[in-house]
């Protein structure tokens, strides 16, 4: 037993060296999307132009400079939805166009752009002002427009305004369009892209929030037999498709940096202030059965009920604005506006706060999600006891939900909608009045909080009195076990001094048992065999 141990051994210290040192093969491919119309459009373009001037080399960045150009394009005009959803008034989306500037387009595509541009506009696919907007903060150099043309530009807008229909408005919508994908293979241009993701990386860590988090979370790798052991059993449970389990293994392998692929740690800091990493990506299953610290078991310290008691800030930074406590912040994704008639300001306000002290006392009892799941399995139209997971899940959908859904479709978060106009009547009111103009504002709002408390007040704490390694999943902190009990003291303190009625929990490691598989596959053997390791004899007595 002890030969087959030692070769384990051996293994993991290769794989812990591997992972900080290998050199990167260069990427043979890298896939991007385009709407489907414009998707075929390129492609008879792309087979009539390499018929006509053949395959050679040169053609080939040509055409996949062409493509990149038009996949920055579309992504600019998904982004212009996205703003023309908060801007009054409404831009026709025959003018949703994005500014791209020389000196940007010459960085990523290099000296070719000007003939990849050239040839897009000539061929109907793209549009270009003849004027420019010169740079500033934050553009640099001259921008010009950039445009899809007609029909290209009508049909992915038709496409990404279905689609946002469907996912918002809760209705019988039919999506029309889709994605296709294009593989870019010229080397040329894979050595453009892979420059501008590290300058992209490098970039980033300039923020210190991600450089911290990048070098904690190098200390952090994935069992792969507990993992595997996991997903197993999930698929068997019915818990995971086999397909999403092989996503799973993916993003396992990519962490564990045995693919050859960039980007192994993945951090981003996004603009509500929240951080994306590896781990947060992850299933909590496998973060909680198989995330090692530096080969230690970790322990997850969470905060109980955190959106349900962020909320509470918001709220009270509305009654504190409105009582002249508070000068106006422009810092915030919400605008502020009175719900009240003329002359009923201090009527509304009292009536708030004693909501809001009713509402804050059900979350710091920790009985908030039982709350909402007594009154809405008595609602006229759940016909059920709610179970306390599903109360939950409909309070926190409700609270950032669009003001419209489809209460038939969704009957639990109607019957959280109707119990809020009941109990909570002016807290309601002043959701609503935050959610008019954009819906998401709230939940970017409550990101940013979190966020704040979580990177300004507590990790350092954390750094300077535990000194320990730890990552974080957006309110949740992961440590080492031995470290759970102290960094839980921390959070619970900071709770405290930012009056937020709530505490935290540890939750620990699932149990999940690791197995080998019943027949090693022949390259285990060869290995084995190879360094003379004796395999072992379980039947033996």
């Amino acid at each position: 037993m002890g030969s087959f141990v030692n070769f384990m051994d051996v293994i993991d210290e290769t794989l812990n060296r591997t992972k900080k040192t290998k050199s990167r093969k260069p990427k043979t491919e890298f896939k991007i999307e385009l709407p489907s119309m414009l998707y075929k459009g390129f492609v008879s373009f792309c087979h009539d132009f390499t018929t006509k001037n053949g395959h050679s080399p040169v053609n080939k960045t040509l055409l996949d400079t062409m493509a990149l150009v038009l996949y920055m394009v579309t992504s600019h005009l998904r982004s212009d939805l996205m703003t023309n959803m908060v801007v009054q008034p409404k831009i026709p989306r025959k003018y949703w166009k994005t500014h791209l500037s020389a000196a940007l387009l010459h960085k990523f595509l290099g000296d070719g752009y000007i003939t990849a541009i050239n040839t897009l506009v000539e061929n109907g696919f793209i549009g270009r002002s003849q004027s420019y907007i010169k740079g500033d903060s934050s553009r640099k150099g001259k921008c010009k427009a950039f445009w899809l043309c007609a029909p290209y530009q009508n049909s992915y807008a038709t496409y990404l305004q279905t689609r946002l229909d469907k996912k918002l408005k809760n209705t019988e919508v039919v999506v029309r369009g889709t994605m296709s994908k294009y593989t870019i293979t010229s080397p040329v241009v894979l050595k453009r892209i892979q420059k501008s993701f590290e300058e992209r990386k490098r970039v980033s860590m300039e923020d210190p929030v991600v450089a911290i988090c990048y070098d904690e979370l190098s200390h952090f790798s994935i069992d792969a037999n507990v993992a595997d052991a996991t997903l197993n059993e999930m698929v068997e449970n019915g818990k995971m498709a086999p397909y999403n389990a092989e996503l799973e293994r993916c993003k396992i392998e990519r962490f564990n940096g045995l693919l050859d692929e960039d980007g192994d740690l993945y951090v981003k800091h996004d603009k509500y202030g929240r951080i994306h990493t590896n781990v947060t990506n992850m299933k909590k299953e496998i973060r909680h059965a198989a995330l090692r610290c530096d080969g230690d078991k970790v322990a997850e310290v969470d905060i109980k009920s955190s959106q349900a008691a962020f909320i509470i800030a918001v709220f009270r930074r509305y009654i504190d604005f409105y009582r002249n406590d508070l000068n106006e912040n422009r810092d915030t994704f919400l605008r502020f506006k009175p719900i009240w008639n003329a002359g009923r300001k201090d009527l509304v306000l009292g009536r708030m706060e004693a909501e809001l002290d009713r509402y804050r006392n059900l979350v710091a009892e920790g009985k908030i999600y039982e709350f909402f799941q007594s009154e809405c399995s008595a609602d006229e139209d759940i016909d059920r006891q709610l179970t306390r997971d599903e109360a939950k899940k409909g309070l926190l959908s409700f609270l950032f939900s669009p003001l419209y859904f489809d209460t038939k479709r969704e009957p639990i978060r109607g019957a959280v909608q109707r119990c809020w106009r009941e109990h909570f009547p002016n807290l309601y009111n002043c959701m609503w009045s935050l959610k008019e103009h954009c819906h998401a504002a709230l939940a970017y709002e409550m990101q940013k909080i979190e966020s704040s408390f979580v990177f300004d007040q507590v990790c350092p704490r954390i750094i300077e009195e535990v000194g320990c390694h730890f990552c974080t999943v957006h309110d949740s902190i992961i440590v080492p076990e031995q470290y759970a009990d102290h960094v839980r003291c921390i959070m619970d303190e900071e709770l405290l001094n930012q009056d937020i009625p709530t505490h935290t929990d540890i939750e620990y490691e699932y149990e999940y048992e690791a197995t080998l598989p019943e027949r090693p596959d022949q390259l285990f053997i060869d290995e084995m065999e190879s360094r003379q390791c004796q395999p072992v004899d379980f039947n033996a007595a």
